[in-house]
């Protein structure tokens, strides 16, 4: 299977978001109209707890299996980033939303990563859990684990296409969270979450 192929089907099942399907069954619309995101912390909100286990599972599973893949079948060079980041993109931008209103990509991203470099990822992953629980603001999962699984990359010298996988992953999450961190270095506030 060519590489691109892999990136494609990589951001078609980013972009497929099961959070919309639950939410939109719970509670008659979709997420964005009512405010929020159809990933795991708004399904949580609008569908239920065991609405965002099952979107957990699918948004891990699809940025993991891709870059799973990839790793297996030796993707070299840019592609193993290209890879990585396609479901995320997917997931931030969905094509059949005119790529707008879609999560903010953190599943996706924590898939890619545990992919990659799982021993690197749990660090970041349980302090992020920590912090996340005492403020009760979900993306400091993201805000803790993807840098410090980054550095840890760095540290161990994994591959430098992996490194640089990583690196896009933070980016596109980045990208898509721009807003909500501008916002919050403006307040100083953390908005809660759940």
């Amino acid at each position: 299977m060519p590489p691109w192929s892999l990136a494609l089907a990589g951001y078609l099942a980013g972009s497929l978001l099961p959070g919309d399907l639950l939410i939109r069954w719970r509670t008659g619309q979709p997420a964005h109209e009512l405010g929020d995101t159809p990933g795991v912390m708004g399904t949580y909100r609008l569908a239920g707890l065991w609405a965002a286990a099952l979107v957990t599972v699918y948004d891990l599973g699809k940025g993991w299996l891709p870059v799973w893949l990839g790793l297996r079948w030796e993707v070299s060079g840019l592609w193993p980033a290209a890879v990585a980041v396609a479901p995320v993109l997917g997931h931030n931008w969905p094509w059949y939303r005119r790529f707008r209103r879609g999560g903010r990509g953190l599943g996706p991203a924590l898939g890619a990563l545990a992919a990659l470099g799982w021993q690197e990822l749990l660090p970041g992953l349980l302090l992020g859990a920590l912090v996340m629980f005492r403020l009760h603001w979900a993306p400091a999962v993201g805000v803790i684990a993807l840098p410090l699984t980054l550095g840890l990359m760095w540290l161990r010298q994994a591959p430098a296409d992996w490194i640089l996988a990583a690196a896009v992953v933070m980016l596109a999450v980045l990208a898509r969270q721009w807003s909500f961190l501008v916002g919050y270095l403006r307040t100083g506030e953390v908005r809660r979450s759940f």
